[in-house]
């Protein structure tokens, strides 16, 4: 008798947790654009970085820092 009220109250339990899963709300996903940076290549050494941190020239060409963009070593 006591196993059969244990089995009872663990399906109502479980049945309790499905039904609050089910009904919860999905958690908002940010959108592809928010996850991923379009990226670009240094024109020097080849690294890849993303667009809004990369220096531009002109010339539509990207560098990573400041003396890649110049031409030095």
């Amino acid at each position: 008798m006591i196993m059969r009220l244990l089995v009872l109250i663990g399906l109502v339990g479980l049945a309790y947790y499905l039904i609050r899963r089910y009904l919860a709300p999905a958690p908002a996903q940010p959108k592809n654009q928010d996850r991923f940076a379009p990226m670009v290549r240094c024109e020097r050494c080849g690294l890849h970085l993303p667009k809004q941190e990369a220096i531009a020239l002109a010339d539509d060409k990207f560098f990573c820092c400041e003396a890649h963009a110049r031409g030095d070593d």
